[in-house]
């Protein structure tokens, strides 16, 4: 049955014995795969192409063409050297050996075994595939056909439903407590926002207000220090003195203890032991981790970097800028008198003395 055939982009080039035209597919050089997935947008990938089939069984041949006629593609019953087909599908056990060339033969090739249609497939410089790998690829193909149905399918998101000709006001959710908020005192931005799962929270301190670090308010008497170094702040901003453990309740506005009962997760490693544990908690109350942390100047260079170095703590890390005065005894030194004297003088008077052994 003859059938009409496409015309496809061809090369021409010049063979150096006859000075004749031969055509010379373009996709000669493609992939492997018929159905690239680039195309899976396209329901039908072999649209304007035409393909031979030379299968010996008959059922199998039938179910083919429909497959091909599905993909867009043109059955056509021999190869003609002006317009060439796209590929060929066979059953033959030669076939696979040709799919591996991709459309580039070598001129070499022994083609007595082969039958008709793929010697002249051979010498056309046509692409040859075999009918199991174009059944693999044409299954692979229609998932992906499947795949891309099912979300080009899925529900749109509606639009706000019309109240009376207006858009229906949309309901404002309260963030849940607790929570945090950034935004701009002008309101020209949305503000970013981060609700916590957790309603353990510890309240920062931030500038003037904050003590040894920003987890614990300053004191009365960290407020008075900073006072007399110039450093003002209100004494309403202060805890009383020697409370780091206590924080003002939201609801009653009382002073409370914090429960510190409550395990926090951390990390599994210790930087002081330089080892990983999986309680760390009973690691903490371990006898090697409360002497690895009592070291003398274990803490000193971070003493140094964070400036919590104060006169009545020695830190050896730190460089001493005031040279202390040398240590001048109380008493002089006893001067030993010369042979057959019992006694030395001093400041105090004389003082009478025993010499045991004199080397």
């Amino acid at each position: 049955m003859a059938a009409e055939a496409h015309n496809r982009p061809v090369a021409l080039h010049r063979t150096t014995s006859n000075h004749s035209f031969s055509s010379l597919p373009l996709s000669y050089a493609s992939s492997s795969s018929l159905l690239k997935s680039e195309t899976i947008t396209n329901p039908y990938p072999l649209k304007g192409r035409d393909v031979v089939i030379e299968l010996g069984n008959q059922q199998q041949d039938e179910e083919l063409r429909r497959d091909i006629r599905k993909l867009g593609g043109r059955i056509v019953e021999n190869i003609d050297e002006n317009k060439l087909p796209f590929v060929v599908i066979s059953d033959h056990p030669g076939a696979s050996r040709l799919e591996m060339m991709k459309g580039v033969y070598n001129d070499k090739m022994i083609l007595k075994d082969l039958p008709l249609i793929l010697k002249q497939a051979v010498r056309s410089n046509v692409k040859v595939r075999s009918y199991v790998t174009f059944q693999q690829q044409f299954a692979r193909f229609k998932s992906r056909i499947r795949s891309a149905k099912s979300l080009t399918n899925a529900p749109q998101k509606r639009s706000a439903k019309m109240v009376d000709g207006s858009v229906k006001e949309k309901k404002v959710r309260l963030l849940k407590r607790p929570f945090i908020k950034w935004q701009d005192s002008r309101k020209h931005y949305a503000p970013s926002y981060k609700e916590c799962s957790t309603p353990r929270w510890t309240t920062v301190y931030f500038g003037p207000a904050a003590g040894n670090c920003v987890f614990r308010r300053v004191t009365a008497e960290q407020l008075e220090r900073r006072k007399r170094e110039g450093q003002l702040l209100m004494p309403e901003d202060s805890d009383p003195p020697s409370s780091p453990g206590r924080e003002k309740s939201v609801k009653s506005g009382k002073s409370v203890k914090i429960n510190r009962t409550v395990k926090t997760p951390r990390n599994k490693f210790c930087d002081l032991c330089n080892k990983a544990f999986d309680d760390m908690e009973q690691h903490y109350d371990s006898k090697e981790h409360m002497i690895s942390a009592t070291q003398p100047g274990m803490y000193d260079e971070v003493d140094l970097c964070v400036g919590s170095v104060v006169d009545h703590v020695v830190c050896p890390a730190a460089l001493s800028s005031v040279r202390l005065p040398d240590i001048t005894p109380m008493e002089d030194e006893p001067t030993f008198p010369p042979d057959g004297a019992r006694y030395y003088e001093s400041s105090e008077g004389n003082y009478e003395f025993t010499l045991l052994n004199k080397n």
